[in-house]
């Protein structure tokens, strides 16, 4: 039996959004040192197409509805901030 305080390691995961491997909604990563959670970190992420099957948004479809808020924020934080495409 190990010792708690034996544990180290580092744990990813990814949440797709469609059957496609590629099709990344969501990455996480957590750094495990001796035991507990040192750094837990996650972000969204747009999928390239942005599509979305029914059976993946099911399991986590809050994910979606973050992702979309996203979007509708950062369009307009350009629209309000960025410079003028020339």
């Amino acid at each position: 039996m190990h010792n708690k305080s034996d544990i180290n390691f580092i744990a990813r995961d990814f949440e797709t959004a469609a059957a496609k491997h590629a099709s990344v909604c969501e990455a996480d990563i957590c750094v495990i040192q001796h035991g507990e959670i040192v750094v837990p970190c996650s972000w969204l992420v747009r999928p390239e197409d942005n599509r979305y099957q029914y059976w993946n948004i099911k399991v986590h479809h809050s994910i979606l509805n973050m992702i979309r808020w996203i979007i509708v924020v950062s369009n307009w934080v350009l629209s309000k901030y960025a410079p003028p495409y020339r």
